[in-house]
């Protein structure tokens, strides 16, 4: 059976520890774990002092699964405090994913399912988010000892593999929705992964009028 997925990207964001845009640059990463390997092959390519065009190539697959996908993103930077640069602007993919009998074919970015929460830590070029180690602890603590259902939506997996799902615990309440609600994670969906947009809207929201969690003091949020 195949299914064809097309949505379209909107917003980039970001952080690299570049001081300025260098004329061209090439990388390549390998990730993998017991269960999924891949690579990825990255050019970017200075278009002036601010501006760069970035292309990157990956390649996926565990043991039901398989990815290849093209991502374009062009960016605009900018310096904060702190040596790193923000850089924004619009990307587009295109990925063939095969997983057991399905096959699909998505046009636009793979990301987070629904929130996203605060990086707990600096990973790479990526630097620890406001509120990182206070969201970890909230969700360790919403999790701990207890069993965990997962629900799928449209895409299970993201470009690198990683599992997309909501989390319920056995009382009933979601977890995506529990973390919104109180200020630990905002709001980052991305199609075709909609099936809560507007529950979460609602929940951030509320969250921000009641300057509950990261929205209490985080500058970006006001």
């Amino acid at each position: 059976m195949k299914k064809l997925l097309i949505f379209v990207a909107l917003i980039s964001l970001g952080a690299v520890t570049a001081a300025q845009v260098r004329p061209n640059a090439l990388g390549a990463r390998l990730y993998g774990s017991d269960t999924y390997s891949g690579a990825e092959l990255s050019y970017q390519k200075g278009l002036n002092e601010r501006n760069r065009f970035e292309l990157d190539a990956s390649f996926g697959f565990k043991e039901d699964f398989t990815r290849v996908a093209l991502v374009g993103i062009y960016h605009w930077d900018w310096n904060i405090v702190g040596g790193f640069n923000w850089y924004v602007g619009p990307g587009a993919s295109i990925s063939y994913d095969n997983f057991s009998e399905n096959t699909y074919v998505n046009i636009g970015v793979g990301g987070q399912i629904g929130i996203d929460a605060p990086e707990p830590r600096n990973t790479g070029t990526r630097p620890k988010g406001y509120f990182g180690a206070e969201s970890t602890n909230y969700l360790r603590l919403l999790l701990k000892d207890k069993k965990v259902r997962l629900e799928y939506d449209v895409a299970k997996y993201d470009r690198y593999g990683r599992t997309l799902a909501y989390a319920y615990l056995e009382d009933g309440s979601f977890v995506n929705a529990e973390m919104v609600r109180n200020g630990f994670a905002t709001v980052m969906t991305v199609p075709p992964n909609v099936r809560h947009q507007e529950t979460f809207n609602a929940l951030a929201a509320k969250a921000r009028r009641q300057n509950k969690g990261l929205w209490k003091g985080d500058p970006s949020a006001k």
